[in-house]
This record gives C-alpha cells, sequence and structure tokens, in this order.
C-alpha cells in the first residue's frame, strides 16, 4: 500500500478515533492524588472550619480516600447546582455533600452507593404569646388602625351631640362638661358595645327611627371589632393551624437556593423565595416575612439545636423522602471503588458511628 494511501486512511480514522476518546463512556481515569472535589456547606453534612472542612460527608469522604491512598483539593461553591454543573461537564471528580438521587439528575452524571436517607420538612416560628405590640402591630399592617381611628372620631361627636342635646333639652343634666361629657360617652358606648343603655329614648317616631339605626350601627362595630382581634390574633398564632406542607397552600415559604427544595416545595401550591443558606431562612421566619422554611430536616434539626434562643421549630411529617449519595461524571472509575468502600464502612460499623455524631445529636 502506498504512502498517499496510509495518509488518507489516517485522515480519516483521526475524527473517529478523537470522538471515541471524548466520548462519556470513556471517561479517562482521574488524577487520584489530586481529585477535584466539589463541597458546598449545609451543616451538619459539610461545615467550614477555620481553612477546612468537617461534617458527616467530609468525615465519611476522608476515611474513603485513607482506603484508597487518594488526596484531594476542596473547591466551596455557594450552591450544590453549580457543583452538579461542573461534575456534568467533568470540570470536578467528586461532588461531597448531601446530593439527593434524582431520576433528572442520573440522566447526566453517576452516583454512589447512597450513604443516608432523609427528606424535607418545616421550620415555622414557635413563638405564640401575645403581646399589645404584636396585636398593635397586627392592626396597623392590616389596615385596620385607621378604620378604628375613624370609629373613634364618630363615637367622640355622637357624644357631643348628645352633650348639646341633653343641655338643651334636659335641664337636670349636669352643666359641668366632664361630668355631661362622661355620662354622654358612657351611654354611647353601651349602645355601640352592648346594643343597650339606661339613658331615655328620643321624642317621637324620628327619634326612633335614629334610636334603631344607633342600635343597628352598635352591632355592626361590635362585629368588626371582634372579627379583627381574632383575624390578628390567630396570624399570631401560625403554629397551631400548621401541620403540614399542605397547610401552607397559597402562602410563602424559603427554601434553599439551588437545592431539591425550591422544586419539591413548588408541587404544594406554595409561593418559594429562595435563600441562599438555612440561617437567613431561618431569620426570616423569626421576622415572620415568610410562613416557613422547606428543607432537609437533619439541616434544620441541626441548626435548631445550635440556635435554642430562636423562637424556631420543625412541625409535620418529613416528606419527598429521597436517597443522598456523592455525585460524579458520567463513566467515571472511581464510583466502583467509593461503592466499595461505602459498603466495607458500613459493615465495619463506621456508617453507624457517624449517624450518631451528627444525625442523633441533632434529633436531641
Amino acid at each position: 500500500m502506498r504512502d498517499d494511501d496510509w495518509q488518507v486512511i489516517w485522515r480519516r480514522l483521526l475524527p473517529l478515533f478523537l470522538v471515541f476518546l471524548a466520548w462519556p463512556g470513556q471517561a479517562q481515569q482521574p488524577d487520584t492524588k489530586n481529585l477535584r472535589v466539589g463541597v458546598f456547606v449545609e451543616d451538619p453534612f459539610v461545615m467550614r472550619v477555620g481553612n477546612g472542612y468537617e461534617g458527616f460527608c467530609i468525615e465519611l469522604w476522608t476515611r474513603i480516600m485513607e482506603q484508597h491512598e487518594w488526596k484531594c483539593a476542596y473547591t466551596l461553591f455557594s450552591s450544590p447546582m453549580e457543583i452538579l454543573e461542573k461534575i456534568k461537564v467533568g470540570e470536578l471528580d467528586v461532588a461531597v455533600g448531601p446530593f439527593y438521587v434524582t431520576s433528572e439528575r442520573v440522566k447526566t452524571m453517576d452516583f454512589s452507593h447512597p450513604f443516608h436517607e432523609s427528606g424535607l420538612q418545616l421550620m415555622i416560628n414557635t413563638e405564640r404569646h401575645h403581646t399589645l405590640g404584636k396585636l398593635w402591630q397586627g392592626l396597623v399592617e392590616g389596615g385596620h388602625i385607621k378604620i378604628l381611628l375613624a370609629g373613634a372620631g364618630i363615637i367622640l361627636l355622637l357624644t357631643h351631640l348628645l352633650l348639646f342635646f341633653e343641655w338643651k333639652t334636659n335641664p337636670a343634666f349636669p352643666r359641668g362638661y366632664l361630668d355631661g361629657f362622661s355620662d354622654c360617652f358612657y351611654h354611647v358606648m353601651s349602645i355601640c358595645m352592648q346594643g343597650k343603655a339606661t339613658h331615655r329614648g328620643l321624642p317621637g317616631a324620628w327619634g326612633r327611627i335614629l334610636a334603631a339605626l344607633w342600635l343597628a350601627g352598635g352591632v355592626a362595630v361590635v362585629a368588626y371589632i371582634t372579627s379583627t382581634l381574632t383575624a390578628v390574633m390567630t396570624a399570631n398564632k401560625l403554629r397551631g393551624t400548621v401541620h403540614g406542607i399542605k397547610d401552607l397552600a397559597g402562602q410563602t415559604v424559603a427554601v434553599i437556593q439551588g437545592t431539591v427544595s425550591e422544586k419539591a416545595a413548588q408541587k404544594y401550591g406554595v409561593v418559594t423565595v429562595p435563600y441562599p443558606s438555612v440561617a437567613e431562612a431561618a431569620d426570616a421566619v423569626v421576622k415572620r416575612n415568610v410562613a416557613a422554611v422547606v428543607f432537609d430536616t437533619f439541616a434544620l434539626r441541626y441548626y435548631d439545636r445550635l440556635h435554642p434562643e430562636l423562637p424556631i421549630g420543625e412541625i409535620g411529617p418529613v416528606f419527598e423522602k429521597g436517597a443522598v449519595s456523592f455525585a460524579m461524571p458520567m463513566g467515571s472509575k472511581l464510583r466502583q471503588p467509593i461503592n466499595h468502600s461505602l459498603l466495607r464502612l458500613k459493615e465495619d460499623g463506621v456508617m453507624q458511628l457517624l449517624d450518631s455524631k451528627y444525625f442523633e445529636a441533632a434529633e436531641n
């Protein structure tokens, strides 16, 4: 065969050879002496300590590396979605953290054997006692104060009209302003609050009509005040009415951006507001900017235990349960040795020790 023929064959086979090398199923062997590992902070799975990291996932990954004599360099990301995007394109070798295995994710990346079962839960404001300050704040925010002030102005006007009427038609009525005002004010308030009074009725047919209208107005005032105070106090006692995610349909809840909590919460008809961390989401609950936080149950419990001074607590059953694993690029050669190590750690009781160290403490 001539040299020209070999050159033609080589030019035709070279593109196919390059495609074969780049094919996802032919992932190159990662550099196990300098693995590229992506992490994001989520207590108690991954926690920042000084210039390093600790937590359930970090300890687990460290033990895996020790078994295979691997080394790695950690890169911190602000959300799990950023890490998974890097995993998809092969810019990271392993994603270490509480990554939920979903049907969408397994289409574009590999996962290790699950090493933890978790799910989502609600965190709400548990402050239930009522104060005058909170009642006043609720009345102001609901626009009720303006209406109540207008009603107070009408009562004062009616009191003075009754006072002038008594001074003009009743010689025996007290002539002092304070004595006369107090007597008329008492009768006006009696009619408004009870629908009756001991005051003499106005003479004539028009007097009886006016008295009837006055009684009807009094009933309306009582109904409005009662319903307003009840509504405000009910809003301040959210814990008594929320038993699960379905009770929050139509309300605003906090989720952690880039996690499965965003899409999962939306399935229940709530309005989601993403926050970058559990701390900021919990602060929004304390300030009542949102009705609840929807996130991983163990992360919420851990944060709650670390902050006993905050009026927060978890409520309702765990929902959207799922498996937590390490993520890797599709076809990664690390998957089999990682799975082997996970099984060994489970058989040796190490996994149970880590569970007790981080998760049982979060529940107590």
